[in-house]
């Protein structure tokens, strides 16, 4: 780093409720080690763990450490940052977060800004809001989707990804927005913003729990929709529309969850779903590829590379 050169502080610690919860059910209760391995799935399972955070630390963001920030990334997290905060701005300013869900000429027309608030206040299990994208899905469907999204977090994801939010440490983007003098910059309250800002929790929890109920419709022989992989996406891209997240926390969140894919699904058609969706639904990837922008670019030939990998 240079003189003079801007060093963003680490978002600070973590709430004694994600600290108990790093404590217990670590690793997803459908975490399958390949055959072959003598590895326990509590091990397997943090040496994956060490693997994503190698991987986030060579393509996007540094570990924060008791020596302060180290890793690759460290002399672009501020350029990185402001490339991230300009985009959110584009986004802002196009009026995404207001926009309607469903096409209107169907009887719902919720916006982004009304499930945001209602996904924020965690009362509803991921699957929940379904019918909001598929006013023609029948009950018998939607109750099912929301009923399987009240196991998905236990199955697909569990406890252990926060350790990798503890390490890294990203400051939220209304922090850093004032240090940097973004000033345009606005953002909704959120009452789940109380982690590092990096990965997104609702963008790889969302991704993973609809990718379970996705697994089970396939394996009922249920036809995919596009508003099945809309919705996938949706729940993340909206914490960037509403500002408390980065474009580029969402494709580390995208990155774990597609490795995390081999591991969590036994139907090997959810992660080539998983990557359609983000690729062809997401509102936020777009954004990032069309930015052409060099900071994006490892994280997104990573993100390509994992889409391909079988294991």
């Amino acid at each position: 780093m240079k003189k003079g050169d801007i060093v963003l502080p680490p978002f600070g610690r973590m709430t004694d409720t994600h600290l108990a919860a790093m404590q217990k059910n670590l690793v997803p209760s459908d975490w399958r080690v390949p055959a072959g391995s003598t590895q326990s799935a509590e091990a397997h399972y943090k040496e994956f763990l060490k693997q994503a955070l190698g991987l986030i630390k060579q393509t996007l963001w540094p570990e924060y450490t008791a020596s302060g920030w180290s890793g690759d990334t460290i002399t672009t997290m501020v350029p990185l940052t402001r490339l991230d905060l300009g985009l959110m701005l584009q986004i802002q300013q196009d009026g995404l977060f207001d926009h309607s869900i469903a096409p209107a000429d169907k009887r719902v027309t919720r916006t982004h800004k009304e499930l945001f608030a209602r996904e924020d206040a965690g009362e509803e299990s991921f699957g929940a809001h379904y019918g909001d994208y598929d006013p023609d899905a029948s009950l018998d469907l939607t109750e099912r989707m929301r009923k399987l999204g009240d196991v998905g977090l236990r199955r697909k994801v569990a406890n252990g990804p926060l350790l990798l939010k503890q390490a890294l440490q990203r400051p939220r983007p209304y922090q850093t927005s004032l240090l940097l003098a973004v000033n345009s910059f606005r953002y909704q309250e959120a009452i789940t913003a109380t982690t590092p800002s990096i990965f997104s929790g609702h963008c790889l929890q969302g991704t993973l729990c609809i990718g379970y109920i996705l697994e089970e419709l396939l394996n009922a022989g249920t036809t995919i929709t596009g508003q099945m992989l809309q919705y996938t996406v949706d729940i993340g891209d909206r914490r960037v529309l509403a500002g408390v997240h980065y474009p580029s926390d969402n494709l580390a969140s995208w990155m774990i969850a597609l490795m995390s894919a081999p591991f969590v699904f036994r139907n090997s058609g959810v992660k080539p779903l998983l990557w359609k969706a983000i690729t062809k639904f997401s509102l936020v990837y777009p954004r990032i590829r069309d930015a052409n922008d060099h900071l994006y670019a490892p994280a997104l030939q990573a993100l390509k590379e994992i889409a391909s990998d079988s294991v």
